[in-house]
């Protein structure tokens, strides 16, 4: 169960301070934003990075739990960054040809702004932060 909340606390912890920055930035207060994607720092990063930190701390970095955790990290960092991104893009593109349609043919416009996925620096101060995450919850471990 230990290796379980780290990374759970990770993720939430993020998200959190993603969602108080929008509150911030915004001055809006929308529950919606708590599990909105995009944002600093990103909390998929930042929860594989502290589970990638723990399967090195506990088990060593020759075991096949740090291979699989950093495989499936590097999986899920790519995603966030260059997959989401790009898929994000493109929803920016279909919503202005419906803006434009609605336009054209006298139809009610409503936005749906699309969510793209994260910057680079977005993604680094993920790694920062499940780091510093996975680094607090294995102190024992790295001092012991």
């Amino acid at each position: 169960m230990f290796y379980f909340i780290a990374p759970v606390v990770s993720w939430l912890s993020a998200q959190t301070i993603k969602y108080i920055t929008n509150i911030i930035k915004n001055r809006s207060f929308h529950l919606f934003h708590i599990v909105k994607t995009g944002g600093m720092p990103s909390s998929h990063t930042s929860l594989v990075v502290t589970l990638i930190i723990q399967a090195a701390l506990i088990e060593g970095v020759n075991s096949i739990a740090f291979a699989t955790a950093l495989v499936f990290g590097l999986i899920v960092i790519y995603d966030a960054m260059s997959l989401r991104r790009a898929v994000g893009y493109q929803g920016s593109e279909v919503e202005e040809m419906y803006r434009e349609y609605c336009e054209k043919h006298g139809k009610e416009y409503k936005s749906h702004k699309p969510v793209k996925g994260h910057t680079l620096l977005e993604i680094i101060g993920g790694v920062v932060w499940g780091a510093l995450i996975a680094l607090l919850f294995n102190i024992n471990i790295i001092f012991g």
